[in-house]
């Protein structure tokens, strides 16, 4: 098993972190290692979608939890592989949120996987929390 946890402040609410997370479009403008994403449905447990990452072959992932202005997880199943888990939380403060990523691997390849996944996740972390803030 592999698990990782980085957590970034900003003075934008989680009202307005959040929209950046609901409108998959926008994953994009944030998170450089995605080429591609898409998202069948409304951004609800249980919507599936595909994720196209830089030099891998295109993904399907799977909202699981989901909880407006809160958190939203993520599941990608690589059968064989690995079973990849994103949460995603934004907690209030008196100035703004905190942003935490945490991923779970696991599987035979979670080890491996781990770094690569979460190599670009702060830089990507931070570009999040200066969108929601401006």
């Amino acid at each position: 098993m592999y698990e990782w946890s980085h957590s970034v402040t900003t003075t934008a609410s989680p009202e307005q972190v959040w929209p950046l997370y609901a409108d998959v479009d926008r994953w994009l403008e944030w998170d450089s290692g995605l080429v591609s994403v898409t998202l069948e449905g409304d951004f609800v447990v249980g919507s599936r979608g595909v994720l196209g990452v830089e030099g891998q072959p295109p993904f399907e992932w799977e909202l699981t939890e989901v909880i407006e202005n809160s958190l939203f997880t993520d599941v990608t199943d690589i059968p064989g592989v690995a079973t990849l888990t994103f949460v995603h939380r934004i907690e209030p403060t008196a100035t703004g949120s905190v942003i935490t990523h945490e991923v779970r691997i696991v599987g035979p390849a979670a080890a491996q996987l781990g770094p690569n996944v979460t190599s670009d996740t702060p830089e990507c972390m931070e570009r999040l929390a200066e969108l929601a803030a401006s």
